[in-house]
């Protein structure tokens, strides 16, 4: 029996736990397994843990964090000691290279110089010639220019663009102009048919004033000389509706006014 004590204490003495076990601890488990959970409670030997025995945890102190370049897979409990790695863009063909970074963050960019051509569009001209031929003629056909454009492009790890910015443009080939001959000869355009109404206004204006302006000076004149034989004269003889009809006719047909007028010059004339 003496024997069998010893060697209880001495399997005792091999685990750095302590077993704080009462009756009946994982006597349903196939009893106590000797292992101790990080929260003080037996193991059974069945993997189980057992709700009523306790137990002193052995801590292992170490980093617990796997995101950590120091992480200890063996800690079961952190002493704060964890060292992280620095992120960044670690490619060095990237412009936003940093050289301290340990691990890529997938903010590298990359530029490009991408060079193209565009078309430079020709332009219509028209020329205006007089011809007995309506309608129009194309003297010279256009031909569009072309033009180099060199561009740099940011793309990142993906290849998608970040940004486009415009270096350089270089005309390789000025464009040609289209030219088209109108012919004019035998066409009234808007601007002379503006112009002539202008005149014809201005002119009928005109006569209009020197209808008038004769009109008084005859008035005038054979007020003070009704003796004298004026087409006037016989117009103010008359009476009532008639006269004034006279005289509407006096005016409008002109002629009248201008008898009458000429009458008079020629006696001015002849006094002389």
């Amino acid at each position: 029996m003496k024997k069998l004590f010893y060697i209880f204490m001495f399997l005792l003495m091999l685990f750095p736990i302590s077993i704080q076990g009462r009756r009946g601890c994982c006597s349903h488990h196939g009893g106590v397994s000797g292992s101790c959970t990080s929260s003080g409670r037996i193991i059974c030997n069945d993997g189980q843990v057992s709700p009523s025995c306790t137990c002193t945890p052995s801590y292992i102190y170490g980093c617990t964090d796997s995101k950590a370049k120091n992480y200890n897979a063996n800690a079961n409990k952190d002493n704060g000691s964890c060292i992280y790695y620095r992120y960044g863009c670690n490619n060095k063909a990237a412009i936003n290279y940093d050289s301290l970074a340990e691990r890529n963050d997938g903010s590298c960019q990359f530029e490009n110089t991408v060079e193209t051509t565009e078309s430079i569009p020709y332009e219509t001209i028209y020329q205006e010639k007089d011809s007995d031929r309506n309608g129009e003629v194309i003297v010279k056909n256009g031909k569009n220019g072309t033009k180099k454009i060199v561009t740099k492009v940011i793309t990142n790890e993906n290849g998608e663009v970040l940004s486009r910015t415009v270096q350089e443009e270089e005309i390789i080939e000025q464009p040609s102009n289209r030219i088209i001959q109108k012919n004019i000869n035998n066409k009234i355009t808007q601007e002379s048919v503006e112009k002539y109404q202008d005149h014809d206004s201005s002119f009928g204006v005109s006569i209009l004033v020197l209808i008038i302006l004769l009109f008084v000076i005859n008035v005038n004149y054979v007020k003070k000389h009704r003796e004298k034989n004026y087409l006037l004269s016989y117009i103010y003889k008359t009476s009532g509706f008639i006269k004034y009809v006279l005289l509407t006719f006096y005016i409008i047909l002109l002629f009248p006014v201008l008898i009458d007028f000429a009458w008079i010059i020629l006696e001015k004339v002849a006094s002389f």
